[in-house]
Protein backbone atom coordinates (compact mmCIF):
# COMPACT_ATOMS: atom_id res chain seq x y z
CA UNK A 1 0.00 0.00 0.00
CA UNK A 2 1.20 3.58 -1.14
CA UNK A 3 2.68 5.51 2.18
CA UNK A 4 2.08 8.88 0.65
CA UNK A 5 -0.45 10.10 2.30
CA UNK A 6 1.44 10.20 5.65
CA UNK A 7 1.68 13.66 6.97
CA UNK A 8 3.17 15.65 9.84
CA UNK A 9 0.45 14.54 12.17
CA UNK A 10 1.41 10.90 11.34
CA UNK A 11 4.75 11.20 11.69
CA UNK A 12 4.53 12.42 15.32
CA UNK A 13 1.69 9.25 15.39
CA UNK A 14 4.32 6.37 14.44
CA UNK A 15 7.31 8.33 16.73
CA UNK A 16 4.87 7.48 19.74
CA UNK A 17 4.03 4.11 18.63
CA UNK A 18 7.71 3.63 18.50
CA UNK A 19 8.20 4.65 22.00
CA UNK A 20 6.11 1.90 22.87
CA UNK A 21 6.83 -0.95 20.59
CA UNK A 22 8.88 -2.26 24.02
CA UNK A 23 5.69 -1.92 25.73
CA UNK A 24 3.26 -3.13 23.31
CA UNK A 25 5.01 -6.70 22.13
CA UNK A 26 3.51 -6.47 18.74
CA UNK A 27 4.90 -9.19 17.52
CA UNK A 28 2.35 -11.43 19.30
CA UNK A 29 -0.74 -9.76 17.23
CA UNK A 30 -2.70 -12.79 15.97
CA UNK A 31 -1.87 -14.07 12.48
CA UNK A 32 -4.49 -16.48 12.29
CA UNK A 33 -7.72 -13.35 12.85
CA UNK A 34 -10.45 -14.70 10.41
CA UNK A 35 -12.65 -11.97 10.25
CA UNK A 36 -9.75 -9.49 9.26
CA UNK A 37 -10.00 -7.03 11.81
CA UNK A 38 -6.08 -6.28 13.17
CA UNK A 39 -5.42 -6.88 16.65
CA UNK A 40 -3.11 -6.15 19.68
CA UNK A 41 -1.62 -8.21 22.18
CA UNK A 42 -3.47 -8.29 25.16
CA UNK A 43 -0.49 -7.73 27.89
CA UNK A 44 -1.82 -10.51 30.42
CA UNK A 45 -1.03 -13.54 28.15
CA UNK A 46 -4.81 -13.96 26.85
CA UNK A 47 -6.04 -14.61 23.34
CA UNK A 48 -5.17 -10.71 21.20
CA UNK A 49 -8.91 -8.82 20.72
CA UNK A 50 -10.12 -7.16 17.65
CA UNK A 51 -8.22 -3.88 17.16
CA UNK A 52 -9.77 -1.97 13.88
CA UNK A 53 -13.02 -3.13 12.66
CA UNK A 54 -14.71 -1.99 9.53
CA UNK A 55 -16.20 1.85 9.22
CA UNK A 56 -20.07 1.98 9.38
CA UNK A 57 -21.18 3.70 6.10
CA UNK A 58 -23.33 6.98 6.96
CA UNK A 59 -24.50 8.94 3.86
CA UNK A 60 -25.70 8.68 0.93
CA UNK A 61 -27.69 6.54 2.19
CA UNK A 62 -27.92 3.08 0.37
CA UNK A 63 -30.09 3.13 -2.81
CA UNK A 64 -30.52 6.78 -2.22
CA UNK A 65 -31.05 9.77 -5.23
CA UNK A 66 -29.15 12.77 -5.63
CA UNK A 67 -29.65 15.51 -7.70
CA UNK A 68 -25.94 17.19 -7.86
CA UNK A 69 -22.92 15.90 -9.34
CA UNK A 70 -20.98 17.44 -6.12
CA UNK A 71 -21.11 13.87 -3.97
CA UNK A 72 -19.82 13.81 -0.13
CA UNK A 73 -19.34 10.61 1.48
CA UNK A 74 -19.60 10.24 5.35
CA UNK A 75 -18.93 7.06 7.44
CA UNK A 76 -18.52 6.72 10.98
CA UNK A 77 -14.94 7.48 13.01
CA UNK A 78 -13.54 3.79 14.05
CA UNK A 79 -11.85 4.71 17.59
CA UNK A 80 -8.77 2.52 17.04
CA UNK A 81 -8.01 4.01 13.23
CA UNK A 82 -5.61 5.83 12.04
CA UNK A 83 -6.64 6.37 8.60
CA UNK A 84 -9.42 5.22 5.94
CA UNK A 85 -9.34 4.13 2.63
CA UNK A 86 -12.81 4.98 0.17
CA UNK A 87 -13.66 3.41 -3.23
CA UNK A 88 -16.22 4.77 -5.32
CA UNK A 89 -17.08 2.68 -9.04
CA UNK A 90 -19.80 2.36 -11.27
CA UNK A 91 -19.44 -1.64 -11.07
CA UNK A 92 -20.37 -3.51 -7.60
CA UNK A 93 -17.20 -5.63 -8.19
CA UNK A 94 -14.86 -1.86 -8.10
CA UNK A 95 -12.72 -3.27 -10.62
CA UNK A 96 -11.95 -0.06 -11.79
CA UNK A 97 -12.63 2.38 -9.16
CA UNK A 98 -12.36 6.23 -10.31
CA UNK A 99 -12.40 7.33 -6.76
CA UNK A 100 -9.18 5.13 -4.48
CA UNK A 101 -8.57 7.84 -1.74
CA UNK A 102 -6.98 7.44 1.66
CA UNK A 103 -7.22 10.04 4.52
CA UNK A 104 -7.80 10.57 7.88
CA UNK A 105 -10.69 12.29 7.33
CA UNK A 106 -14.45 10.32 8.24
CA UNK A 107 -15.45 11.83 4.69
CA UNK A 108 -14.89 12.49 1.00
CA UNK A 109 -15.98 14.93 -1.76
CA UNK A 110 -15.87 14.15 -5.20
CA UNK A 111 -17.69 15.20 -8.43
CA UNK A 112 -19.20 12.32 -10.26
CA UNK A 113 -18.69 12.03 -14.19
CA UNK A 114 -22.09 12.17 -14.83
CA UNK A 115 -25.72 10.66 -14.13
CA UNK A 116 -25.45 7.19 -13.22
CA UNK A 117 -25.64 4.27 -10.19
CA UNK A 118 -22.32 4.41 -7.84
CA UNK A 119 -21.10 1.58 -5.46
CA UNK A 120 -18.68 2.85 -2.59
CA UNK A 121 -17.69 0.88 0.50
CA UNK A 122 -14.61 1.98 3.42
CA UNK A 123 -12.31 0.38 5.19
CA UNK A 124 -9.95 2.15 8.31
CA UNK A 125 -6.51 1.59 9.27
CA UNK A 126 -4.67 0.73 12.46
CA UNK A 127 -0.96 2.62 13.35
CA UNK A 128 0.39 -0.78 12.26
CA UNK A 129 -0.34 0.17 9.01
CA UNK A 130 -3.13 -2.73 8.67
CA UNK A 131 -6.47 -2.50 7.13
CA UNK A 132 -9.32 -3.95 8.40
CA UNK A 133 -12.28 -5.43 6.22
CA UNK A 134 -14.18 -3.78 3.67
CA UNK A 135 -17.47 -2.58 5.25
CA UNK A 136 -20.94 -3.15 3.41
CA UNK A 137 -21.47 -1.93 0.24
CA UNK A 138 -24.10 0.77 -0.62
CA UNK A 139 -25.42 2.39 -3.78
CA UNK A 140 -26.71 5.61 -4.59
CA UNK A 141 -27.85 7.23 -8.05
CA UNK A 142 -26.69 10.66 -9.62
CA UNK A 143 -29.50 12.07 -11.48
CA UNK A 144 -29.54 15.51 -12.40
CA UNK A 145 -32.15 15.57 -15.34
CA UNK A 146 -35.57 16.61 -14.24
CA UNK A 147 -39.03 14.61 -15.29
CA UNK A 148 -41.43 15.90 -17.90
CA UNK A 149 -44.21 17.85 -17.70
CA UNK A 150 -47.03 16.28 -16.82
CA UNK A 151 -50.08 16.08 -19.35
CA UNK A 152 -53.90 17.08 -17.79
CA UNK A 153 -56.52 14.86 -18.72
CA UNK A 154 -59.36 16.40 -17.17
CA UNK A 155 -60.94 18.67 -16.57
CA UNK A 156 -61.05 19.59 -20.29
CA UNK A 157 -59.88 22.88 -21.36
CA UNK A 158 -62.62 24.91 -21.12
CA UNK A 159 -65.13 22.19 -19.17
CA UNK A 160 -68.05 23.54 -17.06
CA UNK A 161 -68.49 21.86 -14.14
CA UNK A 162 -71.05 22.31 -11.09
CA UNK A 163 -68.98 20.87 -9.18
CA UNK A 164 -67.10 23.11 -6.48
CA UNK A 165 -64.27 20.60 -5.52
CA UNK A 166 -63.88 19.35 -8.95
CA UNK A 167 -61.71 16.08 -9.72
CA UNK A 168 -58.71 17.08 -11.26
CA UNK A 169 -56.70 14.37 -13.21
CA UNK A 170 -52.87 14.10 -14.68
CA UNK A 171 -50.93 11.74 -16.55
CA UNK A 172 -47.16 10.96 -15.51
CA UNK A 173 -44.42 12.59 -17.14
CA UNK A 174 -41.71 10.87 -18.68
CA UNK A 175 -39.08 10.37 -16.11
CA UNK A 176 -39.57 8.65 -12.28
CA UNK A 177 -41.38 11.21 -10.73
CA UNK A 178 -42.30 10.57 -7.07
CA UNK A 179 -44.42 13.86 -6.15
CA UNK A 180 -46.36 16.22 -7.73
CA UNK A 181 -47.20 20.23 -7.23
CA UNK A 182 -50.68 21.24 -7.93
CA UNK A 183 -51.98 24.76 -8.10
CA UNK A 184 -55.34 26.34 -9.10
CA UNK A 185 -55.78 29.71 -9.68
CA UNK A 186 -58.78 32.51 -10.20
CA UNK A 187 -55.48 34.14 -12.12
CA UNK A 188 -53.77 32.65 -15.16
CA UNK A 189 -50.67 34.00 -13.64
CA UNK A 190 -51.23 32.19 -10.28
CA UNK A 191 -49.98 35.16 -7.78
CA UNK A 192 -52.39 33.93 -5.21
CA UNK A 193 -52.98 30.11 -5.62
CA UNK A 194 -56.41 28.92 -3.58
CA UNK A 195 -54.91 25.70 -4.01
CA UNK A 196 -51.50 24.73 -3.85
CA UNK A 197 -50.55 21.40 -2.41
CA UNK A 198 -48.23 18.66 -2.76
CA UNK A 199 -48.86 14.95 -3.91
CA UNK A 200 -47.79 11.60 -4.91
CA UNK A 201 -50.79 10.65 -6.66
CA UNK A 202 -51.61 11.94 -10.36
CA UNK A 203 -55.26 12.73 -9.24
CA UNK A 204 -56.34 15.52 -6.39
CA UNK A 205 -59.80 16.07 -5.55
CA UNK A 206 -60.28 19.84 -4.76
CA UNK A 207 -60.75 20.06 -0.71
CA UNK A 208 -61.33 23.82 -1.03
CA UNK A 209 -64.62 24.61 -2.37
CA UNK A 210 -64.51 26.64 -5.26
CA UNK A 211 -66.70 29.81 -6.51
CA UNK A 212 -68.66 30.29 -9.63
CA UNK A 213 -66.33 31.80 -12.17
CA UNK A 214 -63.28 30.56 -14.49
CA UNK A 215 -60.59 28.57 -12.49
CA UNK A 216 -56.81 27.70 -14.05
CA UNK A 217 -54.70 24.99 -12.72
CA UNK A 218 -51.26 23.45 -13.89
CA UNK A 219 -48.65 20.28 -12.18
CA UNK A 220 -45.22 19.86 -11.88
CA UNK A 221 -43.18 16.39 -10.83
CA UNK A 222 -40.36 15.98 -9.33
CA UNK A 223 -38.70 12.53 -8.88
CA UNK A 224 -36.59 10.75 -6.25
CA UNK A 225 -33.75 12.75 -6.66
CA UNK A 226 -35.57 15.74 -6.07
CA UNK A 227 -35.44 17.48 -9.37
CA UNK A 228 -38.38 19.52 -10.45
CA UNK A 229 -39.64 19.64 -13.71
CA UNK A 230 -41.34 21.81 -16.01
CA UNK A 231 -45.23 23.13 -15.16
CA UNK A 232 -47.86 21.45 -17.46
CA UNK A 233 -49.38 23.76 -19.81
CA UNK A 234 -52.30 26.00 -18.08
CA UNK A 235 -55.94 24.60 -18.47
CA UNK A 236 -58.96 26.73 -17.09
CA UNK A 237 -62.63 25.03 -16.28
CA UNK A 238 -65.68 26.96 -15.02
CA UNK A 239 -67.47 26.01 -12.15
CA UNK A 240 -71.35 27.18 -12.47
CA UNK A 241 -73.83 26.40 -9.75
CA UNK A 242 -76.52 27.96 -11.21
CA UNK A 243 -79.58 26.25 -12.90
CA UNK A 244 -81.13 27.18 -16.12
CA UNK A 245 -85.38 28.62 -16.33
CA UNK A 246 -88.03 27.01 -16.82
CA UNK A 247 -89.33 26.29 -20.21
CA UNK A 248 -92.83 27.16 -21.11
CA UNK A 249 -95.11 24.45 -22.79
CA UNK A 250 -96.66 25.35 -25.73
CA UNK A 251 -98.22 22.00 -27.82
CA UNK A 252 -100.09 19.60 -27.81
CA UNK A 253 -102.56 22.46 -25.90
CA UNK A 254 -103.58 21.50 -22.57
CA UNK A 255 -106.08 18.50 -22.39
CA UNK A 256 -106.04 18.28 -26.29
CA UNK A 257 -106.98 15.03 -27.88
CA UNK A 258 -104.58 14.10 -31.16
CA UNK A 259 -104.99 11.22 -33.46
CA UNK A 260 -101.75 10.95 -34.17
CA UNK A 261 -99.48 8.12 -32.02
CA UNK A 262 -95.74 9.78 -32.85
CA UNK A 263 -97.14 13.27 -30.99
CA UNK A 264 -95.33 16.42 -32.10
CA UNK A 265 -94.44 18.38 -28.83
CA UNK A 266 -93.50 21.69 -28.50
CA UNK A 267 -91.97 24.47 -25.81
CA UNK A 268 -90.26 27.71 -25.53
CA UNK A 269 -86.67 28.06 -24.85
CA UNK A 270 -85.19 28.58 -21.31
CA UNK A 271 -82.54 31.03 -20.22
CA UNK A 272 -78.97 29.34 -19.86
CA UNK A 273 -80.45 26.23 -21.54
CA UNK A 274 -78.12 23.86 -23.77
CA UNK A 275 -80.84 21.32 -23.66
CA UNK A 276 -83.86 19.53 -22.64
CA UNK A 277 -85.36 16.57 -20.66
CA UNK A 278 -89.07 15.67 -21.62
CA UNK A 279 -91.03 12.95 -19.62
CA UNK A 280 -94.36 12.02 -20.81
CA UNK A 281 -96.12 9.36 -18.31
CA UNK A 282 -99.75 7.79 -17.79
CA UNK A 283 -99.76 9.83 -14.23
CA UNK A 284 -98.70 13.02 -13.04
CA UNK A 285 -96.15 11.55 -10.49
CA UNK A 286 -93.70 10.56 -13.67
CA UNK A 287 -92.40 7.56 -11.21
CA UNK A 288 -92.39 5.49 -14.66
CA UNK A 289 -92.44 7.58 -17.31
CA UNK A 290 -93.33 5.78 -20.83
CA UNK A 291 -90.49 8.55 -22.84
CA UNK A 292 -88.17 9.61 -21.22
CA UNK A 293 -85.43 11.51 -23.40
CA UNK A 294 -83.11 14.31 -23.75
CA UNK A 295 -82.55 17.09 -26.72
CA UNK A 296 -80.81 20.28 -27.58
CA UNK A 297 -84.24 21.45 -29.39
CA UNK A 298 -87.43 22.99 -27.99
CA UNK A 299 -89.50 20.47 -29.71
CA UNK A 300 -89.52 16.37 -29.66
CA UNK A 301 -91.48 14.01 -31.38
CA UNK A 302 -92.46 10.85 -29.88
CA UNK A 303 -92.54 7.27 -31.00
CA UNK A 304 -95.72 5.55 -31.32
CA UNK A 305 -97.82 6.20 -28.20
CA UNK A 306 -100.55 3.58 -26.87
CA UNK A 307 -104.42 5.06 -27.05
CA UNK A 308 -104.33 6.82 -23.27
CA UNK A 309 -104.25 10.08 -21.24
CA UNK A 310 -100.84 10.87 -20.88
CA UNK A 311 -99.11 13.66 -18.52
CA UNK A 312 -96.09 15.95 -20.18
CA UNK A 313 -93.46 18.26 -18.59
CA UNK A 314 -90.20 19.81 -19.59
CA UNK A 315 -86.77 20.80 -17.99
CA UNK A 316 -83.84 23.03 -19.10
CA UNK A 317 -80.15 21.94 -18.33
CA UNK A 318 -76.65 23.00 -18.94
CA UNK A 319 -73.15 21.61 -20.07
CA UNK A 320 -72.25 22.57 -16.14
CA UNK A 321 -74.65 19.57 -15.22
CA UNK A 322 -77.23 21.98 -13.46
CA UNK A 323 -80.96 21.27 -14.25
CA UNK A 324 -83.86 23.45 -13.49
CA UNK A 325 -87.08 22.74 -12.44
CA UNK A 326 -89.52 20.97 -14.42
CA UNK A 327 -92.83 23.23 -15.76
CA UNK A 328 -95.79 22.56 -15.18
CA UNK A 329 -97.53 19.67 -16.84
CA UNK A 330 -100.33 19.27 -19.55
CA UNK A 331 -102.46 16.43 -20.43
CA UNK A 332 -102.72 15.15 -24.00
CA UNK A 333 -105.22 12.27 -24.89
CA UNK A 334 -103.62 10.08 -27.97
CA UNK A 335 -106.61 8.53 -30.05
CA UNK A 336 -106.19 6.48 -32.96
CA UNK A 337 -109.17 4.41 -32.70
CA UNK A 338 -112.54 5.60 -34.96
CA UNK A 339 -115.90 5.40 -33.54
CA UNK A 340 -118.28 3.01 -35.03
CA UNK A 341 -120.96 3.77 -37.87
CA UNK A 342 -123.78 5.32 -36.72
CA UNK A 343 -126.97 3.94 -37.63
CA UNK A 344 -129.65 5.49 -39.37
CA UNK A 345 -133.15 5.89 -37.70
CA UNK A 346 -135.09 8.32 -39.54
CA UNK A 347 -136.18 8.62 -42.24
CA UNK A 348 -136.80 5.25 -43.45
CA UNK A 349 -134.83 3.59 -46.22
CA UNK A 350 -136.20 5.05 -48.90
CA UNK A 351 -139.25 7.16 -47.28
CA UNK A 352 -141.21 9.30 -48.74
CA UNK A 353 -141.96 12.49 -47.06
CA UNK A 354 -143.46 15.93 -48.08
CA UNK A 355 -141.39 17.96 -45.66
CA UNK A 356 -138.88 19.92 -47.25
CA UNK A 357 -137.21 20.63 -43.73
CA UNK A 358 -136.80 16.85 -42.62
CA UNK A 359 -136.19 15.29 -39.26
CA UNK A 360 -133.15 13.03 -39.27
CA UNK A 361 -131.92 10.70 -36.87
CA UNK A 362 -129.22 8.48 -35.70
CA UNK A 363 -128.18 6.14 -33.53
CA UNK A 364 -125.05 7.24 -30.61
CA UNK A 365 -121.88 5.70 -31.22
CA UNK A 366 -119.59 4.93 -28.33
CA UNK A 367 -116.57 7.27 -28.11
CA UNK A 368 -118.59 9.88 -30.72
CA UNK A 369 -118.14 13.30 -29.67
CA UNK A 370 -119.69 14.75 -32.98
CA UNK A 371 -120.80 13.77 -36.19
CA UNK A 372 -120.61 14.89 -39.77
CA UNK A 373 -123.48 14.56 -42.26
CA UNK A 374 -123.27 14.65 -45.70
CA UNK A 375 -127.02 14.73 -48.01
CA UNK A 376 -127.23 14.53 -51.60
CA UNK A 377 -129.65 13.61 -54.42
CA UNK A 378 -127.13 11.83 -56.71
CA UNK A 379 -125.53 8.82 -54.45
CA UNK A 380 -122.50 9.58 -52.44
CA UNK A 381 -120.41 8.39 -54.95
CA UNK A 382 -121.43 11.57 -57.59
CA UNK A 383 -118.81 14.40 -56.61
CA UNK A 384 -121.17 16.71 -56.21
CA UNK A 385 -122.95 16.80 -53.40
CA UNK A 386 -126.23 19.32 -52.47
CA UNK A 387 -125.58 19.56 -48.74
CA UNK A 388 -122.52 18.98 -46.42
CA UNK A 389 -122.81 19.54 -42.97
CA UNK A 390 -119.84 18.74 -40.09
CA UNK A 391 -119.03 18.81 -37.18
CA UNK A 392 -122.72 18.00 -35.26
CA UNK A 393 -122.49 17.83 -31.38
CA UNK A 394 -125.99 16.26 -31.81
CA UNK A 395 -127.25 12.92 -33.72
CA UNK A 396 -130.92 15.04 -33.93
CA UNK A 397 -131.27 17.88 -36.72
CA UNK A 398 -133.84 19.67 -38.32
CA UNK A 399 -133.65 21.24 -42.00
CA UNK A 400 -135.20 25.01 -42.05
Amino acid sequence: MSKVFISNKLMVMIICLTMLLPVLNLDSRNSNNTIGYLSEPNLDGLTPKALVPPPSLLSPTDGSALSSTSVTLNWLAVPTALAYNVQVDTSSSFSSPFVDNTDFDTNHAFTAPGDDVYYWRARAMDFNEEWSTWSSTWDFTVDTTPPGAPSLVSPANGAETNDQTPYLDWSAPTGSAVQYHVQVDDSVVFFSCIIDILTSNTYYTCTTTLSEGNWYWRVCAKDAAGNWGSWSAIRNFEVDITPPGIPTLVSPTNGDHIVDNTTYFDWTSASGANFYQIQIDTTSSFTTPVRDDTTANTYYTSTALADNLYYWHVRAGDTAGNWGTYSSYWTVTVDTTAPGAPTLVTPTNNDDINDPTPYLDWSTVSGAVEYDLCISNIGFLCPTLLLVYSKFKLHLHNFR
